[in-house]
């Protein structure tokens, strides 16, 4: 379906459908949605509160609660394993993975000393990758028994947003695995204005948030989300103006990957 779902300071939540440009449905909450996941399907949703985390069905004209899950609490993170079979949400320090259709718990992900603020999988789900307020970027095996394979840390700044890649092609190519799997790149962001590029628990490199031509801003901008195109041959990265600009809000950048 050609639907995106967003939530915000209003209490609502909302699914759009970005072919016909038009809002689908509209649904208002006594509290605040802090998160909101899309199932692969479009047919559920995931939605974080102060009290609970919800798994909803979305029908024609409303969301419907299939299950709460109230130890899950202020999730500021969820996402959708690409299958769609397993979902993940940030609790607090940890991450815990659920199956999508018997709401079983898998793993419960730990290593964060902060809140996980980025969660992100790979293409086919074996790896998952998470972010924190502690500046911390950790690689979880998602095939076997959820141990973690790789991190990086950085206490200087938080990281707010991840996204991974990985390149199937240097498996024949190269030989390159870790532990039987293809060895991903992952690309972080926080409040450090730079992409962080992670391999193998070691930073290869960074790019500056530095103004752009089309950019009507002097000052350093920052870098808020990164997501991956389908392509995987490009990054997406929001970015903000500084908070002493005279010129307020952002724009959306493309990087491609060599």
């Amino acid at each position: 379906r050609p639907i995106v779902a967003t939530c915000g300071a209003d209490h609502t939540v909302r699914l759009w459908n970005f072919w016909e440009r038009r809002c689908e449905l509209e649904q208002y909450f006594m509290e605040e949605a802090f998160s909101i996941a899309l199932h692969p399907g479009g047919l559920q949703a995931l939605v974080g509160f102060v009290d609970r985390l919800r798994l909803m069905d979305v029908l024609k004209d409303e969301l419907k609660t299939y299950k709460d899950f109230p130890q899950i609490k202020s999730c500021r993170e969820c996402r959708f394993s690409n299958g769609g079979h397993l979902f993940a949400a940030a609790s607090g320090n940890n991450v815990e993975i659920y199956k999508t259709f018997t709401c079983e718990r898998v793993y419960q992900l730990k290593g964060h000393n902060n809140k996980v603020r980025a969660i992100c999988w790979n293409w086919d789900d074996t790896r998952l990758v998470s972010g924190g307020m502690d500046g911390a970027v950790y690689e979880y095996d998602m095939v076997g028994s959820g141990q973690r394979l790789s991190d990086w840390v950085n206490k200087s700044s938080f990281v707010s947003s991840a996204a991974v890649w990985t390149d199937t092609s240097a498996v024949s190519k190269k030989g390159l695995l870790q532990n039987g799997l293809p060895v991903t790149r992952v690309y972080a962001v926080g409040n450090n204005s730079s992409i962080r590029e992670v391999y193998s628990s070691q930073l290869q490199g960074s790019i500056d948030a530095k103004p752009s031509c089309d950019d009507d801003v002097t000052g350093p901008v920052h870098f808020g989300q990164i997501c991956l195109g389908e392509s995987t041959k490009t990054l997406f990265v929001s970015t903000s103006s500084p908070e002493d600009s005279e010129v307020l809000g952002g724009a959306i950048r493309c990087y491609r990957l060599l």
